[in-house]
């Protein structure tokens, strides 16, 4: 349901940070709030009418919610171990977004990122609204560096009584990401230092080895200084903690916001309930934990009926064949019955037994709102017996195979070999001095820029067919045994195929299937099949969410109906828009901006 609360982003052509005439305008400005008036109670949820559809059908509250965001660079001490780091508003994780379901959100954002040592030129700065499918604002999606929680007040597929927020899992290194990658890109993934909860975790002596990482090729290659000035107590940091009200049931709002790890969550001693995935309603499933890949959403009811009264570890378990976190076990926090007294929880169960890399099965995935998808065209480059595509059988269809491959290579006359990925063979490398809206704009030709993975979709509200295939082998035959958590921008996908090789294509699911956008490409040897329909024109990036995959070109670019998108998007916003690409000019052409480091990522 919140795909159109549509987000606007105003003040963007304030990218640089000597851009402000006056710093008085730095100051957050207070936020307007409307008092929800939305029940949560299913006997209210419109969702269990079959007609009812969120992209199409929504209410109109009249109300324009708004919101100041100053992006800055600080140093925070999320674990006790002191480091620097950016953030909105000066908090980690970022402010939330609270809006009705049905308001529109106008969003300030300044840039107030300082010229220093760590920034050797003018950053800039783009936001992403995760889960937002921008409707006719495409101009304002971006790709995200910071982070913080959307909560959209409305009906629920579930009663509960009271709504914990969001609950943002990442993980967390001593060292900033600026200053781990090029390690990463010369010896692949590292194992971090810990996780967070909400921005917080403690941090024991005993883990001082693995504060800044001395064991393993980040001393190597170490690029920068890992900060390690400390408060003289025995445990560093806070641990997260929640108190709860026995007898009463609670809605949580899972986020993995993690760089480069997956995660198990689990409340010990209680059942969760999901009620729905990356913002889709869906009948509600009990499980004992949830699975959840960078990028992903999950909410979920517990209630707080044991007898015992705990308290109880809340726990986001590293999934150990595709993550790697010292100490697993502390990435963790508490649950209290009644009132916080700082008990130490007993272990009823650190382990998991099914903590293997895979999604939340599809078939507990199932949309409340039934929709199904047309058949896969005859002539889709995936299927083994294609044919031609007779009238009548979605022969306007787009559809595409990417093959996903590792590969080392030197980049800009280096003479390291550096991990890439490959996109059929094709690593994205784009230039934030010409985005791709205004390649666009400019009727410019897309076949030009064979480096930025463009994937054209021309017609109106054609539908879109993309098989991932992980099974590609790279340089010296070397397969990526890793998974990918797959998110696309502008729009929820239906999942119709999961899995590893080989591929069943009877086993696609058209009727009904899960509706989400970030979903997990498992792997090695895995498959992806997705569909969505061109409702949304514009460009959009579809990429893996582990952050350093995506600074290695894993990404590509679906451009939807790029003639319409030229005609249709609002007049202001293109003068925004152009006057952003006029300003930013003189920094790009004078080599003065910081694209991430150095020029070996994707430019996004």
């Amino acid at each position: 349901m919140a795909h159109r609360l549509v987000i606007i982003l105003l003040a963007c052509a304030l990218f640089f940070s000597n851009a402000f005439a006056s710093e008085s305008i730095l100051e957050p400005q207070p936020t307007v709030h409307v008092p929800i008036t939305l029940s949560h109670n299913t006997t209210e949820c419109v969702c269990d009418n079959p007609d009812f559809y969120y992209e199409t059908d929504y209410p109109d509250t009249g109300v324009t919610r708004y919101y100041w965001f100053v992006v800055g660079d600080y140093y925070h001490r999320p674990d006790g171990h002191e480091r620097a780091t950016m953030a909105v508003n000066g908090s980690i994780p970022g402010p939330t977004i609270f809006a009705n379901w049905g308001d529109w959100v106008v969003v300030n954002v300044f840039n107030n990122i300082n010229v220093t040592d760590r920034y050797p030129g003018n950053a800039s700065v783009t936001i992403h609204w995760h889960g937002v499918n921008q409707f006719g604002t495409v101009l304002n999606d971006a790709w995200d560096g910071v982070f913080g929680g959307i909560i959209i007040n409305g009906p629920a597929s579930a009663d509960y009584e009271e709504d914990l927020g969001v609950l943002m899992i990442s993980d967390w290194t001593h060292l900033t990401p600026e200053e781990a990658y090029d390690t990463i890109q010369l010896f692949g993934p590292q194992t971090l230092s810990t996780g967070l909860l909400n921005g917080s975790n403690v941090w024991d002596p005993q883990q001082d080895a693995y504060a800044c990482p001395s064991w393993n090729n980040f001393q190597k290659n170490m690029t920068g200084t890992c900060h390690l000035k400390r408060d003289e107590t025995e445990i560093m940091g806070s641990r997260f903690n929640l108190t709860v009200e026995a007898g009463l049931t609670y809605r949580l709002r899972l986020v993995n916001a993690a760089v480069h790890n997956s995660f198990e969550f689990l409340i010990e001693g209680h059942d969760l309930t999901v009620i729905a995935a990356d913002l889709v309603p869906i009948n509600n499933y009990t499980t004992h934990s949830v699975k959840i890949f960078a990028g992903q959403r999950y909410d979920v009811l517990f209630t707080a009926n044991r007898s015992d009264r705990g308290p109880f570890w809340i726990r986001a378990i590293p999934l150990n064949q595709c993550s790697s976190i010292w100490k697993t076990a502390t990435v963790s926090g508490i649950l209290y019955y009644g009132e916080y007294d700082g008990t130490i929880p007993k272990d009823l169960e650190i382990n998991s037994t099914t903590n293997g890399c895979t999604d939340e099965p599809m078939a507990s995935l199932v949309p409340i709102v039934p929709k199904n998808v047309p058949p896969i065209p005859q002539n889709a480059p995936f299927l083994s017996n294609r044919t031609s595509c007779t009238t009548g059988h979605n022969c306007s269809a787009s559809a595409f195979v990417i093959e996903t491959t590792i590969n080392q290579v030197k980049m800009n006359g280096g003479t390291d070999d550096l991990f890439r990925w490959l996109i059929n063979n094709n690593s994205m490398t784009s230039r934030w001095g010409y985005p791709t809206a205004e390649i666009i704009n400019n009727t410019d030709t897309l076949e030009r820029y064979t480096d930025w993975n463009f994937y054209e979709v021309p017609d109106d509200h054609e539908w879109v067919y993309v098989m991932f295939d992980n099974r590609v082998k790279g340089k010296g035959n070397r397969q990526a045994s890793t998974p990918h958590p797959m998110h696309l921008h502008g729009h929820d996908f239906y999942i119709l195929a999961q899995g590893t090789y080989p591929w069943n294509e009877s086993s696609v699911q058209l009727s009904n299937p899960p509706r989400r956008d970030s979903a997990l490409l498992p792997g090695p040897g895995g498959y992806l099949l997705i569909a969505w329909e061109a409702n949304n024109p514009g460009p959009w990036l579809m990429h893996c969410h582990f952050g350093w995959h995506t600074d290695m070109g894993f990404d590509m670019q679906f451009i939807e109906r790029r003639q319409e998108f030229r005609t249709s998007m609002n007049p202001v916003d293109w003068a925004v828009y152009n006057q952003t690409c006029v300003d930013f000019l003189p920094f790009d052409l004078g080599n003065k901006l910081l694209q991430s480091v150095g020029e070996n990522q994707a430019g996004v």
